[in-house]
């Protein structure tokens, strides 16, 4: 069989109306290139100066080139009788389709394949299927993309790739993908089909529910040092060319002794400190010269993968081996076979859904862990892999993640704060015997969401609906019951009183739920108090309910739910009864959107008994844990500890900030922002008019960030980044900071934990302070927590989130930058001293617009001065 592997580059996207300007064709058998073809094509059309930019072809190079017309022929004798392959074929097949079809030449090809496809198959975890991302990540040459020939070159050598790994799969799983295959749009199943036939893998595969399979098995070192820690560090630093700084060895040193002694240490250790290369010096050398295992925890995946792919391979390029890694997460995060299995049995169909069957397949023997995030599923596959998964029931599955206890080496664990306090002791975390607690200041949001147990409407009805049924868990039982003993007929309670009862307790369900969303207090949370009528009778109910259920002969699952439906409404019951916070909220009439929220545990009670007590050491170190030299905002949490802080920061940020306060903005009303908005986007272009050109804007809401991306959009031809409430802020960054000219439009998920790359001056505008809603259910839990929960918590969160937003500006001892804060009420409100604690560590001024733009003349670009 041969493959022809078709690239065209064009005038335009339309192939109606634009031309083909060059044809790469080469030409593949017994996966090897047997032939190219290359030419340029007269075209009468002109080409645009993006085209030129994109390919590098102008009209001049193709004054002399053949027309489409003198190349027909000889096109069609090298596409004749082989498989027309192309990466993205609808694109190139209706250029050539439509230009043959202008010729009156007949063009249709027997057989095509698309390599998206392919390549999505055979390699599912790569994070991009651009020709040239791709082609990079498997080190296939590439040297001028949008060339025609060299892209048909790369992606032939990528097919090549992909049919040998073909080759080397179970014969049992390539007949699964060439049944599959069949049904896709295009004819990936023929290049299945002789590869099957010519099967010679000998590898032994591990099996589990008819699919093969290779678990992760990482093999780590068991690694020993005879240095100091300080001959350590410096060794890490000559290593990777860093700069040697005391402050850092010195945190080592402090995290290390932490460790020895088995103390609690709180740390506040800036952003820029070096602090995440400290502790993980600190956590490896214990390690290697204690052999205890050590669990790390952050807030957020990306200081997980700063951690996982920056620091560690610093300190692994210094010993000269693997460090002893073990990312943990939920099992959610992970597939098993049997969840593969589960999918493949799904008779749903479409393409999306054939290409993700397939690549899982694959998935399954990719020698990895089964993190279903390496495959980076969206679209359509995205949304059916979620609803198989919310269908799916695990049991004993079998998964290929390697399990911490299996490894027999001292390790290092790393997590996220709210799998850690998800998991308790009884899982992974009693491997471990000493804790770090990166970005700490955070663990109190974290924590506060494993204070409560929340119950909506969708899901009791659910649960209801699973015993009222007639083909649900309930009444399928009841007519199975045929023993010698007892018939349908002799039972105490008959087919008909369950259904009665059942449908009364849906009723009042529904009434229940009906009675909480009628008020007009949408968008609010309300308390919910004792003496709730409908409340009692549903109890009551259910109570009579279950009584009758546990005298019936039924399985155990149908019992259990029975007690689980209960167990729901005694719960808001009993700790409304025991003085317990329980509110809910709805965001309509509709009682579908009201949720209930039970307030079951303290913060406290979350920090002491879930981590503190299962650790022999722990530190918890932020970049922001004091405001005035206080933790008294994170007392629910830390109040017990506060004798044990150390504040440690060396880079001295008053001399590299500056906040610019002004004095000409109008406050801000939500009935009417015009002239708010008219005056931030002037403070906007008028910093950009000085040569500057970069901005990470920060908003408290999505409305009013498209106000000003309106008004913007007018007057700049900056690049706009703009989130909503679908973006992914870490995409939307690296965008930021691949570009040159750009403003980024945020909301607080851009205060922390991004970095800001600039080479020059950095500019950060925060449009209105960063309070959390008053709807928000935290204010109304920590109400729980605090005598006061708008002193104690929302204006202390306002000003952490104003701090943190220095850390954007100031990553290293180079960075210099600018605050502008729109809002007048950070030094004017009378809670201003909370913000004043933050501001007293930075250089302030206020003043109009001509006083900003002199102070910005005085730091723009140097080529601009």
């Amino acid at each position: 069989m041969q493959f022809a592997v078709v690239d065209i580059e064009t005038t335009g996207n339309n192939a109606a109306v634009d031309d083909i300007i060059q044809i790469g064709i080469v030409l593949m058998e017994n996966n090897k290139i047997i032939h190219q073809f290359d030419s340029y094509i007269y075209t009468e059309e002109t080409i645009t100066p993006f085209i030129e930019s994109l390919t590098g072809i102008n009209n001049d190079m193709l004054q002399s080139a053949p027309t489409f017309s003198q190349l027909a022929p000889y096109i069609l004798e090298l596409l004749d009788n082989k498989v027309f392959v192309a990466h993205n074929i609808n694109f190139d097949l209706n250029f050539l389709t439509q230009l043959f079809n202008k010729y009156d030449i007949a063009f249709k090809p027997r057989y095509t394949i698309d390599t998206i496809d392919v390549f999505k198959i055979f390699y599912p975890d790569q994070t991009s299927y651009q020709l040239g991302v791709i082609a990079a990540a498997l080190d296939v040459p590439l040297i001028t993309a949008h060339s025609a020939i060299a892209d048909a070159e790369a992606t032939a050598n990528l097919l090549i790739k992909c049919l040998d790994k073909a080759a080397s799969l179970p014969k049992e799983t390539l007949i699964q993908l060439y049944h599959l295959a069949k049904r896709l749009k295009n004819d990936i199943d023929h290049m299945l089909f002789p590869i099957i036939e010519s099967h010679k893998t000998s590898q032994v595969f591990l099996e589990a529910a008819g699919l093969k399979y290779i678990p992760s098995t990482r093999l780590f070192v068991r690694g020993e040092i005879d240095k100091s820690l300080p001959e350590f560090y410096e060794q890490i630093i000559k290593a990777n060319q860093l700069n040697y700084r005391k402050e850092q060895l010195y945190l080592a040193e402090l995290l290390y002794a932490n460790m020895v002694s088995n103390k609690v240490k709180m740390i506040e250790a800036e952003v820029g400190s070096g602090k995440t290369l400290a502790y993980l010096t600190a956590a490896v050398y214990y390690v290697l010269t204690h052999g205890d295992n050590i669990l790390l925890t952050t807030a957020t995946k990306a200081l997980q993968q700063q951690l996982l792919h920056a620091d560690a391979a610093k300190i692994e390029k210094t010993l000269g081996y693997q460090l002893p890694l073990v990312l943990l997460k939920s099992k959610r995060n992970y597939i098993s076979v049997e969840f593969v299995k589960f999918i493949l049995d799904d008779q749903k169909e479409n393409h999306d859904i054939l290409l993700l069957k397939m690549q899982l397949l694959v998935f399954l023997l990719e020698k990895q862990d089964g993190d279903i995030e390496r495959m980076n599923l969206n679209g359509g596959r995205k949304i059916y892999f979620e609803l198989m998964r919310n269908l799916y029931k695990a049991k004993q599955d079998t998964y290929l993640y390697q399990n911490v206890k299996e490894i027999d080496v001292p390790m290092l664990g790393i997590t996220n704060h709210s799998h850690l306090l998800h998991s308790g002791h009884e899982g992974f975390p009693k491997y471990f015997r000493h804790l770090i607690i990166d970005e700490g200041h955070q663990l109190q949001e974290v924590a506060l969401n494993h204070t409560f147990t929340e119950w909506n409407y969708q899901s009791v009805k659910y649960n209801l609906s699973q015993l009222s049924k007639e083909d649900g868990l309930l009444f399928t039982d009841y007519r199975n019951i045929k023993t010698d003993k007892t018939s349908i007929h002799s039972m105490k309670t008959s087919h008909i009183e369950l259904k009665d009862l059942l449908l009364e307790i849906e009723r009042l369900n529904d009434l229940f739920f009906d009675e909480l969303s009628s008020h007009d207090h949408h968008r609010s949370l309300l308390e919910l108090k004792t003496g709730n009528i409908v409340l009692l009778q549903l109890v009551e109910k259910l109570q009579l309910f279950n009584a009758l259920v546990e005298e019936l002969p039924l399985n155990r699952m149908v019992k259990k739910q029975a007690r689980n439906v209960l167990h729901i409404f005694l719960q808001i019951k009993q700790a409304i009864d025991k003085g317990q916070l329980v509110f809910y909220g709805a965001y309509s009439a509709s009682k579908s959107t009201v949720s209930i929220f039970v307030k079951d545990r303290k913060l406290d009670d979350v920090f002491n008994k879930q981590l503190l007590s299962h650790f022999d050491s722990l530190a918890l170190i932020s970049g922001s844990l004091l405001l005035d030299q206080s933790v008294k905002h994170l007392r629910p949490l830390l109040g017990r500890y506060e004798r044990e802080i150390i504040a440690f920061n060396p880079m001295h940020r008053d001399e590299k900030v500056t906040f610019f306060i002004p004095e000409d903005i109008p406050l801000f009303d939500y009935r009417s922002t015009d002239n708010f908005v008219e005056q931030v986007v002037l403070y906007i272009t008028s910093y950009l008019s000085t040569g500057h050109k970069k901005m990470l804007i920060l908003f408290n809401n999505y409305q009013l960030i498209q106000e000003v991306e309106q008004y913007l959009s007018a007057v700049t031809d900056h690049v706009l980044l703009v989130q909503t409430q679908q973006s992914n802020p870490h995409k939307l960054l690296t965008q930021f900071n691949q570009l040159d000219r750009a403003l980024l439009l945020g909301t607080q998920s851009f205060y922390e934990g991004l970095d800001y790359q600039s080479d020059t001056f950095k500019c950060v505008m925060i449009v209105s302070l960063p309070f959390i809603h008053p709807n928000d259910k935290r204010v109304m839990l920590m109400q729980d927590e605090t005598a006061d929960s708008f002193d104690q918590y929302q204006l202390p969160y306002a000003a952490t989130k104003v701090r943190q937003a220095a850390g954007r500006l100031i990553r290293n001892e180079d960075d210099d930058g600018m605050i502008i804060c729109m809002d007048r009420r950070i030094v004017e409100a009378h809670y201003h001293q909370v913000f004043d604690s933050v501001l007293n560590h930075y250089h302030v001024k206020r003043g109009k617009l001509n006083d900003f733009v002199s102070w910005i003349e005085k730091n723009k670009p140097a080529k601009n001065k």
